[in-house]
This record gives structure tokens, sequence and C-alpha cells, in this order.
């Protein structure tokens, strides 16, 4: 039922979308949609997708979009829109394999399901469930004990997305270690310890996956595709509203050299590899606080990134104690309030053109905030439960 209310409502939207598109002079599809269409339309000539300026992703999104020119526009939303029912179903597999009951399961397929960020920025046509898709199926490998197939999926997302790269340390703690006696433990049993045949297994697998992901784009594109999909944003600075803490500075320096451009990415390893190291026993847990902390700390911060860790939200819900007085339903509200909050000043600048750059960047600090806040009280009401892996599989047989 879930999941057909779920299909009904997008359907919903990319009617409704199609018709404001037609209708009104605020369009409700995505900018970059008709990026991704006009860069498959360069595939289909023959073409780099990077002949498309402002194209700046894997030209493997292109290639999935090239329906788009060959058969209808509205066969990418359709695409994303599936890989975002799938996510629901992959969220109800991975919370029934770990023993969640059945109410708490409903409860967070349907937070997946009809999060209004989720199913307006599919819709919309955006393709953040895509990856969100890979990372599922990767806690699903890793449930089931496939550790190559789980890391050629990281592989695939880093490609993809560069972010998942995260998960990559917590992922490699929580894998199984070679060594089961503690006590007697010297410094090379502990060097085994952390270099266990799963471990490497994973590491190796990923890192050659990426880089062959890599080298095949390279050798198809050249330079523009290292360029836009990876070095353009790392050094990236946008001068236009976003929810970031640094858009200010962004808007103020854009033509300078900016002096604090260390500081995201500083304080994005920190506290995703502080909190990667400490939760790792708790796979999703630590993944939705390390994608938080990593989005909070962006040069650039816009909706879709929230999609990010809502995508792992789900897993995370049934061991979260969900109270106004004791829980994390007031810092979930607070952190909503602080979004509308900040919409309200950027609706002045963008639609009014009002001079309130200053006060959109007090928004965001306090949209930080809120973001901090939501992560620490997560931790302070979360119960310390392990995801289940291969071992654990082993003695419930």
């Amino acid at each position: 039922m879930l999941l057909k209310l779920g299909i009904a409502t997008r359907l919903a939207l990319l009617a409704y979308g199609e018709l404001q598109d037609r209708l009104l002079p605020v369009k409700y599809t995505d900018i970059d949609y008709n990026v991704f269409t006009d860069a498959a339309a360069f595939l289909v000539k023959g073409l780099s997708p990077y002949d498309r300026s402002t194209y700046r992703y894997s030209p493997l999104l292109a290639w999935a979009l090239v329906p788009n020119v060959l058969l209808h526009p509205m066969w990418g939303k359709a695409l994303f829109c599936a890989a975002d029912l799938l996510a629901a179903r992959l969220i109800e597999g991975l919370l029934t394999a770990n023993k969640v009951c059945k109410k708490q399961t409903r409860a967070s397929v349907a937070c997946w399901l009809f999060n209004p960020f989720t199913v307006t920025i599919s819709t919309r046509g955006s393709g953040e469930a895509l990856v969100t898709v890979q990372i599922l199926l990767m806690l699903n490998c890793l449930l089931q004990g496939q550790t190559m197939a789980a890391a050629m999926l990281l592989g695939l997302a880093v490609h993809w997305r560069v972010y998942p790269i995260i998960y990559s340390l917590p992922i490699i703690l929580w894998l199984p270690s070679s060594v089961t006696n503690k006590h007697t433990r010297t410094n090379v049993m502990k060097m085994q310890d952390m270099l266990s045949r799963d471990r490497i297994c994973f590491a190796s697998t990923s890192a050659a996956t990426f880089v062959l992901l890599g080298a095949a784009c390279y050798a198809a594109y050249g330079d523009p595709f290292l360029q836009e999909t990876y070095l353009y944003h790392s050094g990236r600075k946008d001068p236009r509203h976003n929810f970031s803490i640094y858009f200010y500075n962004s808007y103020l320096t854009y033509e300078l050299r900016d002096k604090v451009s260390w500081l995201a990415p500083l304080t994005q390893v920190v506290s995703t590899a502080s909190l990667g190291i400490r939760y790792a026993r708790q796979l999703p847990l630590c993944m939705m606080l390390q994608t938080m902390a990593f989005v909070a700390f962006n040069k650039v911060c816009t909706a879709q990134y929230f999609v990010w860790w809502f995508g792992i939200l789900p897993l995370v819900l049934p061991q979260l104690a969900i109270t106004w007085c004791t829980g994390v339903m007031l810092p979930a509200l607070l952190w909503v309030l602080a979004q509308l909050h900040w919409l309200a000043w950027a609706y002045l600048l963008e639609f009014q053109g009002k001079s309130v750059h200053l006060e959109v960047w007090c928004a965001s600090m306090v949209m930080f905030a809120a973001n901090i806040y939501l992560m620490c009280q997560t931790i302070v009401h979360s119960k310390p439960v392990t995801f289940i892996d291969r071992r654990h599989l082993k003695k419930t047989k």
C-alpha cells in the first residue's frame, strides 16, 4: 500500500510539474535537468557531454539520460522516481534483515517515500536517488557478507558523486578483523588485525573500481572529464545564495583570493573521520552523522544535498527516541523552522530583488546551528544498535 501511494504521489507531481512548466514563469523542473538532457543530446551526436557548459557530472549520468533525447524528455524523471521507489524497497529489506518490527519498518519506509525533499527533488529532475540506491545496495551487500560487491558499489558511488568516500573509514573498521584473542596481541598482531583479508579486499576493490571508471572516462573525454567532474568541485566558489555558512564570504571575495578556503575541507575531514572512528560499529548511524557533518561544513549547500542523509535516515529511525520532551522531535522541528526562516530571506533576495545578502547569511548560520544541534541530539537519543554483519547472521541460523 505504501509503495502504491508513493507511486501515485510521484505520478501526480510529474503531471503537475508539466503543467507548471507550461503555464507559469517559475518552472517546476530543475535547471540541472535541462543540462543533463543537453549533455545527452551531445552524446547522441557523437560529441562529448562536456561540450555542454555547466555539465559537471560523471558521463555515466548523461548516458543514462540518452533516452531523454531518443524516446521522451520525461525519461530521466521517471528513472529518478524509479530509483526513489527502489530505495524504499531496499530500506524495507535492510530493516527487516536487522529484525526491526513491521510497524517501525513501515514508518521508516514512509519517511523516505513521502519526505517532501525526496519526492520533489526526484520529480523535478535531480538524480540524487541514484546515488542513494547505490549506497543502500552497498549496505545490503555488506549485510550479506558480499564484501567485493559492496566495494565495487562504493567505488561506483564515489565516481558518481565523490562524497561517499567518507564512508570508507567506518566500513573498513566495521568489517571483521583477523585476530580474535585480544589478550595476547602483540604489535605485529595488531597490525594484522587492521590488515584483515576483508578490509584489504574492500579497500583495494573500491579503489580499483573508482580508478578504472575514472580511467575509462578520461580515455573517452580527456581533461574536461577530470576538470568538470572532480577538480571544479574541489575549488568551487558559489556567490549565489545557498545554505552554506561560507556563502557570504564567497559572495564578497568571488573575484579575490579566498584566504579561508582551507577551512571547509579541514572541518569536513576532522568531523567525518572522528565520527567514522567513534561510531563505526553502528554503521547506518555513523554514515548518516558523517553525511550531516559533511553537508553542514561544505562550501556550497543546496536543498538536494540534504537527500544525501535523508536516504540513510530511515535505517536510523528505529533506534531513535522520537518524543517531544526527550527525543529528536524538537530538534527536527527546529531544523525545519530554520530552513523556512532561510527560505523567507532567500525569496526576498531572488524574487523581490532586495539586497538582503547579509540577512541570508545570518539565516544560514541559524541553519548551521540547527544542523549541529540535530546531529548532537541524534547521538544523545540513539540506542547503541550494532549493524548486523555476517558473523551475527551465522550465529542466528
